[in-house]
């Protein structure tokens, strides 16, 4: 679904650097907003579906796509907050190498593991695991 916006009121993106307006975006309203946010939420069980094996191959995937436009990405963040581009650029290997970080530890971070037990409760193995929560 993607979300129209009921009115044409817009903000502009601008070049700090030249004052010239990079891109021009809707303001939608409250109900947009939800509206869009509930059409997003099946995302999360699509998400949780694909196990970690599949979750990690996503991810590195992502990865290669900001790394193959990183010149793209970097002009456009070099334009919209007039950082230096070697800053843009660092920019974005930050944020792949995080995808990579993530890509290789969920498991491990997020996976169900066993937590220590209690002598009160000597017969019970407790874990704890996380799941993808979705939109919020």
């Amino acid at each position: 679904m993607r979300a129209v916006p009921t009115d044409q009121a817009r903000f502009d993106s601008v070049d700090p650097a030249t004052g010239e307006v990079v891109d021009s975006f809707a303001i939608h309203t409250e109900a947009e907003v939800r509206a869009v946010v509930a059409a997003a939420r099946p995302a999360a069980l699509w998400w949780d579906d694909l196990g970690f094996d599949g979750r990690e191959t996503r991810l590195r995937d992502w990865a290669r796509i900001l790394t193959r436009r990183m010149d793209e990405l970097a002009c456009l963040i070099h334009r919209e907050n007039g950082k230096p581009l070697v800053d843009a650029r660092l920019e974005v290997v930050g944020v792949v190498e995080h995808l990579h970080w993530a890509a290789t530890h969920a498991r491990g971070v997020l996976g169900r593991r066993t937590v220590g037990r209690s002598w009160l409760f000597p017969n019970q193995k407790p874990s704890v695991g996380y799941r993808p929560y979705g939109v919020v």
